[in-house]
């Protein structure tokens, strides 16, 4: 690779050494009184064969060694380049992912730009990328565990990873997922391969049977005589320009492609129209979701994958914050589950540290019914009646009120409403939350208004617990993001209730053996739990476990904001998972098939990937003193979203 003169007073260099990697790389030589052009470096260049092998994808990366604004030109040949989008602003790294033709050589060239500095690489020749492996002739049977643990039978979906040995599983669709000698019906796609593009995480998706608090052995089997499956519906997806449908044999789901729009129809006659998110500003204004795009992120015979993405909007057609709302519909299964995400994606270059800050009253998710009222689960296995505008009012991870003075601790986090129930998970996990009768309508307050405005004024460790909620408002940093997992469905009777908590708060967790995950190969450097030299460590990781649980509940480590993360970093500061809590508490679950490690490991990984991790920048200030944007790497400089 080369970079291409800007003009005639450069001298061109090659820069083959920094494709190799060599830490000092060449680059090209200016004009005295002109700063050198920057340098491409840590370049790579994959084929990427998409895993229905229909068509591939070059996936391009690479540094360079001074900010940059680039983007890649590419075609079928080395003379018909055509120019793919611009980066938004000046970067060090560099992502981009280039669509091919199907069976043909794909050529691309990276172009940049850095204040009067504009550099070119050589035109580079990629091969289209071979079908995937066939893998192992001999047949491998993996032993799996699931075990109930809320104490109510089950009859739902599960969908779990698994690692792959390299070379053994080719084909994603080529398993058998067993109970007994029984087949149960699955979905499976491959989530990363190996170097030689055999399957490395395979994700697999079924259903299955259990009675309470049994423990059931199941077994996944590839290889030998195992073929791909043929399933007499490919998928449960039915496609049209205008709208996609899917049968659950339960459910039945229509989504308008340009609204986002539709409707929910159960088989015992239950219709409503999917949910909306509805967002109230500072002032009082109404922004409701308008839904701008749809796609289809997972189709099979198994599980359909569903997401909009669009932002509420009020009714002079002006945008406040962002959201998708993701839907999981599977064979078999009456109920859908929703995932709500909220998207600070007010951002822009010109923005300084504080104008990030931003505020709203709050946010319902609201589903239309046939009724003004509402049942609601309470703690100790109570109910309550709402009537049309009351409300439960989660205000704290161990209190909540009700109309008329009523009070609680926990509630479970569901309801129903005529023929419509509706299940959040974390409910009090992940105060403040709120469940509210509406005219017509059942509301669940995913950020529900505090009242009154000063709720959580002047309370002890505000700085830790209440910082996001002053003056009666929610206020977020931009490229924050955040996800609630709902679960929706038919009314079911009152004895049934248990059985829709358990399976939203303790979903089933099917896992293989500990010899099983380190004798992979695909997670090197883990050691067997039974090595005689680790007894004192498994002890303290146990204890550890333990005591990060008591203390999450003694300093209440809870809210929306908070729930997973930890405080006392550095004696001052929420830890924002800079320790890799998930990573430690994953490692040992694979070593032990404990489940406390996973579910520690889940609420660390969830939190992490929504408040810690800026979702949306625009190069602004990512904080005081030194300059520091967010988007450029530079060494020691972060940015923090809480």
């Amino acid at each position: 690779m080369k970079l291409c003169p800007a003009n005639s007073g450069f001298v061109t260099v090659v820069l083959l050494l920094s494709l190799l990697g060599v830490a000092d790389s060449v680059r090209s030589v200016c004009a005295e009184d002109s700063p050198p052009a920057p340098a491409i470096e840590h370049f790579s260049k994959d084929a990427i064969l998409a895993e229905d092998g229909s068509r591939w994808h070059v996936r391009v990366r690479f540094t360079t060694s001074a900010p940059a604004i680039c983007h890649v030109t590419s075609g079928p040949s080395a003379d018909a380049l055509k120019v793919g989008s611009l980066e938004i602003e000046a970067l060090r790294n560099h992502r981009f992912d280039v669509a091919a033709i199907p069976g043909q050589a794909h050529f691309l060239q990276v172009h940049g730009t850095s204040g009067q500095q504009v550099f070119s690489s050589d035109v580079i020749e990629v091969a289209s990328p071979k079908p995937f492996p066939a893998g192992s002739d001999k047949r491998t049977e993996i032993p799996l565990t699931v075990h109930e643990a809320a104490g109510v039978a089950r009859h739902e979906p599960v969908t779990f990873g698994l690692p792959i040995p390299q070379g053994t599983l080719g084909h994603p669709d080529a398993i058998a997922f067993l109970d007994g000698t029984k087949t149960i019906p699955a979905q499976s796609r491959a989530l990363v391969r190996w170097p030689d593009r055999s399957v490395k995480w395979l994700l697999v998706s079924g259903r299955v049977e259990l009675k309470a608090n049994q423990t059931k052995h199941l077994t996944l089997a590839f290889g030998g005589d195992i073929k791909p499956q043929q399933d007499s519906v490919d998928t449960l997806l039915l496609e049209s320009s205008n709208s996609l449908s899917v049968d659950t044999g339960k459910t039945r789901f229509v989504l308008d492609r340009k609204t986002g729009t539709g409707t929910i129809e159960t088989a015992d006659g239950l219709v409503i129209k999917l949910p909306q998110s509805r967002l109230t500003s500072t002032d009082g204004r109404v922004f409701n979701g308008n839904v701008e795009s749809v796609t289809v992120e997972e189709s099979g015979s198994q599980r359909v994958v569903i997401l909009t993405r669009g932002h509420h909007l009020n009714q002079a057609g002006e945008p406040l914050f962002g959201f998708e709302l993701r839907y999981f519909l599977h064979a078999g299964d009456p109920f859908i589950r929703v995932d709500h995400i909220l998207q600070h994606d007010i951002v822009s270059a010109d923005m300084k540290y504080g104008d990030e800050m931003k505020s709203f009253c709050s946010l319902d998710l609201v589903f239309s019914t046939e009724t003004d009222r509402a049942n609601v689960a309470l703690d100790e296995k109570k109910k309550h009646s709402l009537a049309p505008g009351e409300r439960l009012f989660q205000y704290e991870s161990d209190a909540f009120s009700l109309p008329s003075g009523g009070t609680g601790t926990r509630a479970p986090g569901l309801a129903t409403s005529g023929r419509l129930t509706v299940a959040v998970r974390d409910f009090w996990q992940q105060w403040p939350k709120a469940i509210t009768a509406e005219k017509g309508a059942l509301a669940l307050g995913l950020y529900p208004a505090i009242t009154p405005d000063d709720h959580y004024a002047n309370r002890p460790d505000e700085h830790i617990l209440y910082y996001y909620l002053r003056d009666g408002n929610y206020t977020f940093r931009s490229g924050f993001e955040k996800r609630h997992e709902l679960l929706i469905g038919p009314s079911t009777a009152e004895n049934e209730w248990e059985e829709i908590q358990g399976r939203i708060n303790e979903p089933l967790l099917v896992t293989a053996s500990p010899l099983w995950y380190l004798g992979s190969g695909a997670l090197p450097g883990l050691t067997a739990q039974n090595e005689p030299d680790f007894p004192a460590y498994d002890e303290m990781l146990r204890d550890d476990a333990e005591g990060y649980l008591a203390q999450r509940e003694e300093n209440n480590w809870y809210g929306l904001m908070n729930f997973g993360d930890w405080w006392g970093e550095r004696g001052n500061n929420w830890g924002n998972i800079e320790y890799d809590l998930q990573n430690a508490m994953l490692t040992q679950y694979f070593r032990t098939a404990d489940k406390r490690f996973f579910d520690i490991a889940e609420d660390a990984a969830r939190h992490n990937a929504d408040v810690d991790v800026v979702h949306f920048a625009a190069g602004q200030s990512a904080g005081p003193g030194k300059a520091r944007r967010v988007g450029q790497a530079s060494e020691g400089a972060r940015s923090l979203v809480n």
